[in-house]
């Protein structure tokens, strides 16, 4: 459920929230949550906005993480169907501002965001008996900043979309970067018409995963610390 009310012409306040409730047959607990969510507008002119938003999140575990068992190239996951449902709270400040450059729009948004994290559902190698298994991480914290531009060439020769977004994946109780996260990650899109159609190639780059689960190295992989950026490059006709 979510409502707006407008005190006046230029702020907007949103308030709502969601319930959700899980039960897996096979286990006796049951998961409820209630989570909320609350935000605010503000457009002092009719080309720039400002926003601020805070909401709590819940995720109940997949089927695949509670109940996967499979063996794979030398290794093996483990089912865990004690896992517990993911709960957070996110926030996040930002602005939009729209200039126009020969007569075409351009718009730009900047945000600030952070993500706190309770029950942190990861994969993780267990010591005793060699095998991977999902578990909760008792507290993660993901902080960042997102820059976005798009608009079009003059005359609407081409069109172009970007966005930056650099983050921190913490694992508050460790105080570590969470396993098998990127820090950087650039998106990218340009849209070419040509007569009836539009050409799009998309370019997506993730930076190189910061940390692996060390355990991983008694199971004698080899080259299981190689770690490279990610190019992504997709090319479509419209």
């Amino acid at each position: 459920i979510q409502g707006e009310y407008k005190p006046i012409e230029t702020v907007t306040l949103t308030a709502g929230g969601r319930f959700d409730s899980e039960k897996t047959s096979s286990i006796t607990d049951k998961n409820s949550e209630f989570s909320p969510k609350i935000g605010v507008s503000f457009r002092p002119l009719e080309q720039t906005s400002f926003r601020l938003s805070a909401g709590r999140g819940f995720r109940a575990p997949t089927i695949g993480e509670r109940f996967a068992s499979l063996r794979f190239n030398g290794l093996t996951v483990e089912s865990n169907p004690t896992l517990n449902p993911e709960r957070g709270w996110s926030f996040e400040v930002g602005g939009t501002h729209t200039i126009t450059l020969a007569n075409e729009p351009w718009k730009f948004d900047v945000a600030l965001f952070q993500n706190e994290f309770t029950n942190m559902i990861e994969p993780q190698l267990q010591p005793q008996t060699a095998r991977i298994r999902f578990v909760n991480v008792t507290r993660a914290r993901i902080q960042g900043a997102e820059v976005n531009i798009g608009g079009w060439l003059p005359g609407k020769l081409a069109g172009l979309e970007a966005a930056l977004t650099a983050m921190m994946p913490l694992n508050v109780d460790s105080n570590t970067v969470l396993k098998y996260r990127s820090k950087f990650l650039v998106q990218t899109r340009l849209m070419v018409p040509v007569g009836a159609f539009q050409v799009q190639a998309d370019y997506r780059f993730q930076s190189r995963v910061e940390t692996i689960d060390e355990l991983l190295a008694v199971l004698r992989i080899p080259d299981v610390d190689a770690r490279v950026p990610i190019h992504v490059l997709d090319l479509r006709l419209i």
